[in-house]
């Protein structure tokens, strides 16, 4: 009851307050009170349900009353970890995977369809959701090829169903990265040109194939392609960070010798110079700021 009570304070001094430090005191106490909400539900021995769906209710509310930035992005965090959370109590690891696809869905919607949205309802919530997802679905897959490097890890998250094959999850990401690539292609009026979508269709069957049990991969390519289409710096650091976290995650998940990782490291990167010095040969298309 004191969690609701600092919530609703929390609301109503940020939406009549002015200044940064009654800002600031409204985030605290509002972070605070949905806290205590959702721990006092846990000790009053509900089960892991009621309160993954509790914290989605709240996460959901706080995105439509309370108008903060920062919040709009701990909110979709917390959104995204409560429907995972439910996802894994309900169904299992599987669950949890479909949920991140979803996501992964949203993300890719939301920043190719950003300046429609902006003029929208959802309006200067589009980039905390955005960056908010941005984390939280390549987080979910880092956990889960650490998950899976670990033995004995398993009993203590209860992963009883298991997760989704490794393989499946590239192919669907692979999918999704290509609509995304066409797309971004058809918004620059490229659709039609075979000499920028035929090498880019070859470069990500590659890169699949490559990469079929570390999808995280794809995932941080999905990101460093809407970071550069949105000229986005924030979402290409995090492309970055990411996809040199689950590059590595790639090299150490080959079961091969380290010769032949060297090997394969070193022609998937020939590859992809020959894939660059393709493009840096062709006329150059002038990429148009959204606005």
């Amino acid at each position: 009851a004191m969690g609701l009570v600092l919530t609703v304070a929390a609301v109503l001094l940020r939406r009549t307050g002015q200044g940064p430090f009654l800002e600031q005191l409204a985030l605290a106490l509002c972070m605070a009170g949905v806290g205590a909400f959702l721990v006092g539900l846990a000790q009053l021995d509900q089960s892991t349900l009621t309160v993954a769906f509790a914290g989605a209710v709240a996460s959901l509310a706080l995105l439509a009353v309370y108008p903060d930035l920062i919040l709009y992005f701990l909110a979709t965090v917390g959104l995204c970890v409560s429907v995972g959370a439910f996802a894994l109590e309900a169904v299992g690891g599987a669950g949890v995977d479909v949920w991140m696809l979803l996501c992964a869905a949203a993300l890719s919607g939301t920043l190719l369809f950003e300046p429609l949205l902006r003029r929208g309802q959802l309006g200067p919530r589009v980039g905390p959701i955005a960056f908010a997802l941005a984390c939280a679905v390549p987080g979910w897959l880092l956990f889960r090829s650490f998950e899976r490097s670990q033995e004995g890890f398993r009993y203590v998250f209860r992963f009883e169903s298991g997760f989704v094959p490794s393989a499946y999850l590239s192919v669907l990401l692979a999918l999704l990265l290509a609509w995304t690539g066409w797309r971004v292609l058809r918004e620059l009026g490229l659709s039609r040109e075979q000499r920028v979508w035929i090498p880019a269709v070859c470069a990500l069957v590659l890169l699949t194939g490559m990469t079929l049990n570390t999808p995280g991969v794809l995932v941080a390519v999905l990101m460093l392609t809407l970071g550069f289409h949105r000229r986005s710096r924030v979402m290409l650091g995090l492309a970055v960070a990411f996809l040199l976290t689950f590059g590595a995650y790639y090299y150490y998940d080959l079961h091969i010798t380290l010769l032949a990782k060297a090997l394969a490291l070193t022609g998937s990167g020939l590859v992809l110079l020959g894939v660059r010095q393709f493009f840096l040969r062709r006329q150059s298309a002038v990429l148009t700021e959204a606005r």
